[in-house]
């Protein structure tokens, strides 16, 4: 799984993550910590193209949140064999 744990006082996860906008394929990293759901971070289109992302961790490796233009976004955890495929 493709989760990471900082050292500092409130535990920091890290979550590499891939969905959708609409029909837009995004992915990236979320930084999140252990003490609540509230998630945040950069994603990535196919050409490139970033949109800093809030939102939450909804359970079962799925998350939900809005860019700063207002966007939704639809994402899932990414497990390692998944990312080697890519």
């Amino acid at each position: 799984m493709a989760v990471f744990v900082g050292t500092c006082q409130a535990q920091e996860l890290g979550y590499e993550v891939s969905g959708y906008s609409g029909n837009v394929y995004v992915y990236g990293e979320l930084v999140g910590h252990l003490d609540d759901t509230e998630v945040e971070g950069y994603l990535f289109d196919p050409n490139g193209k970033a949109a800093y992302f809030t939102g939450d961790w909804i359970g079962n490796g799925q998350f939900e949140g809005y860019d700063e233009d207002n966007n939704f976004y639809e994402l899932e955890l990414q497990l390692d064999d998944e990312l080697e495929d890519s």
